[in-house]
Formats: structure tokens, C-alpha cells, sequence
């Protein structure tokens, strides 16, 4: 079964500095590479500046950084694109990557991409949510914790003790 590949904007939607385009799936690289016009392969964790072409238009210049399969968030090949965050040049972006095969991705759809490939527990991946949704800095500092497993390791700790303790 094929999973689709999966388009959004990371950042928030408005006026910006930068905006965050990011591709997740089988078709990441390729997409990235039309949108660019560039034949050359992007290279895994290296940012390059390449040029975004929309129907033979140039509408920007952005920064391409590939994360290959299966070393990134969610476990595919994911590509990130850093273009000018003007509202018009990431949503023209986006309706390019859907003209091409790509789907909107669905809230939290990266976070659960990489529990369901193995890179997050369950734990870990609620606990994305709930740090960005933190309102003080205690719930920050432990959904940190979470992500980070130190949480996840003190309830195995506490789980083994406990079965040892059954046992006696």
C-alpha cells in the first residue's frame, strides 16, 4: 500500500520573514526538484539556495533542505522549503505541490507519520501536541521532558519495579 505524500506549511500563515513549505512522502524529492527546475540531487541534512519556478515563472528563491528516509522526523523522505513567508508565494507553492499528486496534510499528520514509523512512542507523540498548545512554562518543561523520554523511562523504571515486587 502506497502512503501518500503529504504537503503544509510548517509556520504560521500571514506576513513574514519566512515561510515554511514542508513535503513528506515518496515524492518529496521529485516535487522539490520541479519546483526548483534543478536536476542536481539534494543532499541529505544540507540546505541549498535553489530557485522556485511555477509554471516556468520565477516566484522566489528558497532554501531546499532534505531529510532522507529513514533519518528524519517522520521517517520519509521529507524536504523543507524556506521561501519568503508572503501568504501568496507559500500558497502558490502548495497548489503547485497539489497540482503534482500531493494531499494537504491533516493536523498532527507528521507527528503521527513518525509514530507509525517507529521514530516517536505514543507518549512522545501526544506530547508534541501538548507542547505546542503549552501555555505555562512548567507544562513546557515537562512535555520537553516527555519528548525527550525522560518521562517515558522513569514509568518503565517504576513498571519494572513493580512487576518485580508482584513476583515476590
Amino acid at each position: 500500500m502506497s502512503v501518500a505524500t503529504i504537503v503544509s506549511q510548517s509556520t504560521p500563515s500571514g506576513f513574514s520573514a519566512i515561510g515554511i513549505i514542508r513535503l513528506s512522502g515518496d515524492k518529496a524529492t521529485k516535487i522539490a526538484a520541479n519546483l526548483s527546475n534543478k536536476k542536481t540531487v539534494l543532499k541529505h541534512k544540507k540546505a541549498t539556495i535553489r530557485p522556485v519556478f511555477i509554471k516556468k515563472r520565477l516566484v522566489d528563491e528558497a532554501i531546499f533542505t532534505a531529510f532522507f528516509s529513514p533519518k528524519s522526523y517522520t521517517g520519509e523522505d521529507v524536504v523543507e522549503i524556506s521561501c519568503h513567508g508572503n501568504p501568496l508565494i507559500c500558497k502558490t507553492i502548495i497548489n503547485t505541490a497539489r497540482h503534482h499528486g500531493l494531499r494537504i496534510a491533516e493536523p498532527g499528520e507528521y507527528t503521527k507519520r513518525a509514530f507509525l514509523n517507529g521514530k516517536l512512542s505514543l507518549s512522545q507523540a501526544e506530547s508534541v501536541s501538548l507542547l505546542i498548545s503549552s501555555r505555562t512554562k512548567k507544562a513546557l518543561k515537562i512535555n520537553m521532558q516527555n519528548l525527550g523520554g525522560k518521562n517515558e523511562e522513569r514509568v518503565i523504571e517504576l513498571k519494572e519495579r513493580l512487576v518485580d515486587t508482584l513476583s515476590l
